[in-house]
């Protein structure tokens, strides 16, 4: 919790403030599809990840216009141990950047 939701929503409230006086900018945020679909193996990471999706529409809605705020969750890194080899090869179908790499060492 403190690594994947306290910290980036402490560092992005400090920024916030120095942008708003700079004139806006842009906050991404490290996301994971664990956020979205909690694996129950993970539950206080993907808790956090899902944490930090709201925090980000949350700071969205309140910084917007002049500071975007958005969150990527580019591609699973460690799929759960119990995962097969089917889960695998769906998750490797439905995530964009795994399937665009898969296709890329074909």
């Amino acid at each position: 919790m403190n690594i994947n939701l306290k910290s980036p929503f402490l560092l992005s409230q400090q920024v916030s403030r120095i942008m708003m006086e700079t004139g806006g900018g842009k906050i991404i945020h490290l996301a994971d599809v664990g956020g979205l679909n909690p694996w129950s193996e993970y539950i206080p990471y993907c808790v956090s990840k899902a944490g930090l999706i709201a925090l980000t529409k949350g700071m969205a809605k309140a910084l917007a216009p002049k500071i975007q705020v958005n969150a990527i969750a580019p591609a699973t890194v460690l799929p759960p141990d119990n995962s097969t080899e089917e889960d695998l090869r769906r998750e490797v179908r439905t995530t964009p950047c795994s399937a665009w790499a898969l296709r890329k060492t074909s």
